[in-house]
């Protein structure tokens, strides 16, 4: 997620929090920690005609900075915890637009519940998104569940390795990325291929048989890295 502009600040009134609110490009706050809820909600009003991320990864999110946040319209970025209430990871996921969240390394399935019922944009499946990079490993049932989401894309860039329950269940989601899974199995190969959605990006694939590879190009929804194309002509 890019834009065009940042502004960087350790701190923040609500005057100049409904000024940038207005700013139509990124507004990455790096260093900023704590967000009071009339700022939260200046900050919310970014972005709500125009494209860019509002990038706050730093701020800790109590229950008032997820409401506000959840108001959001664009791009966010946000570091949540591991445990995080349900409550406050629900509001949060109100928010309208792709989501990229840091913090998270685990997920558990009332977790995934929350986040798989994350809302379109503006009512329109698969214009929203969740990018979560930091979970290096589901279960089934987690996998399952996420499988259900059809905001937008769904990107696990964290996991690295797919078992075949694993894989089975998560292939039925439409827009799928798994960037940095770097082997496949034959059989969890096999299972991938029956993807039948709009994309399952495999971009960061290293390691694969020449049968399981074959079985991928057939599947016109799969992404490869360009050299496993190419290897292919």
């Amino acid at each position: 997620m890019r834009a065009a502009a940042s502004r960087y600040r350790a701190d923040l009134d609500a005057a100049a929090a409904r000024s940038l609110g207005e700013h139509g490009g990124e507004l990455t706050f790096a260093r900023l920690a704590r967000l009071e809820p009339e700022i939260a909600l200046g900050l919310a009003r970014h972005l709500a005609a125009q494209i860019g991320e509002l990038h706050v990864g730093g701020v800790t999110v109590d229950d008032a900075v997820a409401e506000s946040l959840g108001r959001h319209e664009g791009s966010l970025f946000i570091r949540v915890v591991d445990d995080i209430p349900l409550p406050r990871l629900h509001a949060l996921v109100q928010h309208r637009g792709p989501l990229e969240s840091a913090g998270l390394t685990r997920l558990d399935e009332s977790r995934a519940v929350v986040l798989a019922a994350q809302p379109g944009y503006r009512g329109f499946e698969g214009l929203s998104g969740l990018f979560i990079g930091g979970v290096t490993a589901i279960t089934p049932a987690v996998a399952a569940i996420l499988a259900t989401h059809r905001a937008g894309g769904l990107a696990l860039n964290g996991i690295r390795q797919l078992a075949e329950d694993v894989a089975r269940e998560r292939v039925w989601h439409p827009l799928l990325a798994l960037d940095r899974v770097e082997t496949l199995t034959d059989r969890v190969a096999s299972i991938l291929a029956t993807h039948t959605g709009v994309t399952l990006s495999l971009r960061g694939l290293r390691s694969v048989s020449p049968a399981a590879l074959a079985k991928l190009h057939a599947s016109a929804s799969i992404e490869l890295p360009r050299r496993l194309t190419a290897a292919r002509r």
